[in-house]
């Protein structure tokens, strides 16, 4: 499983991916994966508070933890961080990779994407 070490919302978090955290993204916004996918690069206004709030939410519930934050608190975590910003950049790919590299189905949407696209989601 992938995972990195942020500082946001005035704490160090740890942003896990995997099968959980896509599968609840895809649910929270009733896509196809294919669908979210694409949505990191069309609309990551959407899409990059998810990663991050299910991506932190599964790191605390997987310890056993408490959730003491909202999809609303990530997005207002996010502005104050800066969507540009060297800590959004390196989850976003972080988490493409880990999509690219660890599933199949994926890694197909991925190659069925346009160079820049690629370039942008993936750092290639």
């Amino acid at each position: 499983m992938n995972h990195i070490d942020i500082e946001i919302g005035g704490k160090k978090r740890t942003v896990r991916f995997g099968i959980k955290v896509i599968g609840d993204c895809i649910k929270h916004t009733n896509q196809d994966a294919g669908d979210f996918f694409t949505s990191l690069s069309k609309n990551s206004f959407e899409s990059l508070p998810l990663i991050f709030f299910y991506g932190i939410k599964y790191d605390i519930e997987r310890s056993g933890g408490i959730i003491d934050f909202t999809l609303f608190d990530v997005c207002e975590w996010l502005e104050e961080t800066g969507l540009e910003s060297e800590t959004v950049d390196s989850v976003t790919k972080r988490f493409i990779r880990s999509l690219y590299e660890n599933v199949p189905i994926i890694k197909e949407v991925v190659d069925s994407q346009d160079e820049e696209i690629k370039k942008n989601l993936i750092g290639i």
